[in-house]
């Protein structure tokens, strides 16, 4: 019982920030140039991901 408590604590965290996120988006309305940013930040992360999950699992398979 004593280790369910902090692993409840870590699950909801991403419940916590869906939640301050959707609370965030209803009262403030962004402006182009930060919603640009947020996308192209967004995006960049994404392909970190790829390069570096995807890619070297590709070269393996194609060599």
């Amino acid at each position: 019982m004593d280790e369910l408590l902090p692993i409840l604590g870590l699950a909801l965290l991403p419940a916590a920030g869906n939640f301050a996120g959707g609370v965030l988006a209803e009262i403030w309305r962004p402006s182009a140039r930060i919603l640009s940013l947020a996308l192209h930040a967004a995006v960049g992360i994404m392909l970190a991901i790829v390069a570096t999950e995807l890619l070297p699992e590709a070269s393996a398979v194609l060599s």
